[in-house]
């Protein structure tokens, strides 16, 4: 299985022999570090530019990149300008610090028709663009987060025009999944070329963290790959002829969250949150396990933000009840269910006096 440590020996491996051994077409690589932001040593990464991943920009005269990382901006521009087309698409890259007042003036001279990038960044990006403006958008393209049933409800209302696709990339071996089948739903893959995908530890439902063996450069390549992100596999064959499907259920620790007996998942409880609209604009779930009476417990605190301000300790607990009787964490069981039980401590709901802050990647679920 390659480790981390593995994966930073064949990637070193690989940029090396591409200087030292460059291609004819040098021009449709690149070279860039991946953020460290892991706590890990940054990674040397070389990509290729001619990848299949063009062909998803290929109708597009001007595309809107809204990624958190500098790199990936960068790799995206790329992967756009190194299409076969004329005149060249345009490109506009735009980090979280552009999200300011001035930026609607900019989109409204731009008028992006395509737009890729983290579905949280795309929804703050959404507000600045008007009517006019998101009828142009005819493709959003994501990748980088799951996209969850209040995302996609937000882009359909948005953005009428648009077709809707998210392609599974790990930012350190590049793509994983081919591009995006009509027969799969939301988070639902096929692998890519020369791509082998693997479970580690499954559960009973079949979930279990993936693995990704590929190609990264001439003879290198990594063998099982830890991604660090919860999938399902499933062998039933394809109408479109592949004969394995794969589906992201959300990264270990953060979006997919098992405690105390119990799955807790970001997409349900972005799926609850969005019945209590009239009380939540916005949250931040924290799961830990306490200790009461000697005895182990799983313990939620959700922290609310509504724009009408913060609310009364009785509508807490109001918020609180309604959110543990819908929002499911096995099967066939509520929070609510297993606070009756005893195996979880009852729902704690907190609000947040101002929005929560803005990142360039969204994280509402976390264990502690």
């Amino acid at each position: 299985m390659t480790t981390r440590a593995g994966l930073a020996i064949a990637l070193e491996k690989a940029w090396r022999d591409f200087l030292e051994h460059p291609p004819k077409d040098v021009w449709r690589y690149g070279i860039r570090m991946t953020s460290g932001t892991t706590g890990s040593k940054p990674l040397v990464v070389v990509n290729e530019y001619s990848s299949s991943l063009n062909t998803r920009f290929k109708n597009n005269e001007r595309v809107l990149v809204c990624f958190g990382s500098h790199n990936i901006r960068l790799a995206y521009a790329r992967h756009v300008r190194c299409q076969d087309s004329a005149p060249p698409t345009k490109v506009l890259l735009l980090d979280g610090a552009d999200i300011t007042g001035s930026l609607a003036a900019m989109l409204e001279e731009f008028r992006p028709d395509c737009i890729c990038g983290f579905p949280s960044f795309v929804m703050r990006v959404a507000q600045y663009l008007s009517p006019e403006c998101r009828a142009l958008v005819r493709s959003l393209q994501f990748a980088g987060e799951m996209l969850t049933d209040f995302n996609e409800q937000f882009f359909r209302e948005h953005f009428p025009q648009a077709r809707i696709s998210i392609t599974y990339i790990l930012n350190e071996i590049g793509p994983v999944s081919a591009p995006q089948c009509k027969h799969l739903g939301r988070n639902r893959y096929h692998p890519g070329k020369g791509v082998v995908v693997e479970l580690e530890e499954m559960n009973e439902e079949g979930v279990g963290e993936l693995l990704v063996s590929k190609k990264l450069w001439k003879d290198t390549a990594v063998e099982r790959y830890r991604t660090g992100d919860m999938a399902r596999i499933d062998t039933t064959p394809c109408p479109c002829g592949a004969l394995a499907t794969f589906e992201v259920m959300g990264r270990l620790g953060y979006d997919y969250i098992k405690i105390a007996g119990a799955l807790m998942r970001k997409e349900e409880f972005d799926r609850v949150a969005l019945l209590l609209k009239r009380h939540i604009d916005d949250y931040r779930a924290e799961v830990r396990e306490v200790f009461v009476d000697g005895k182990p417990k799983g313990s939620v605190t959700l922290r609310v933000y509504s724009a009408h301000g913060p609310g009364t300790q009785a509508l807490a607990e109001e918020i609180g009840a309604q959110f543990a009787r819908q929002v499911f964490v096995t099967p066939t069981q509520t929070l609510a269910d297993l606070v009756a039980k005893g195996v979880f401590a009852p729902l704690r709901v907190e609000f947040s006096a101002a929005p929560f802050p803005i990142k360039n990647k969204e994280v509402k679920l976390i264990r502690l």
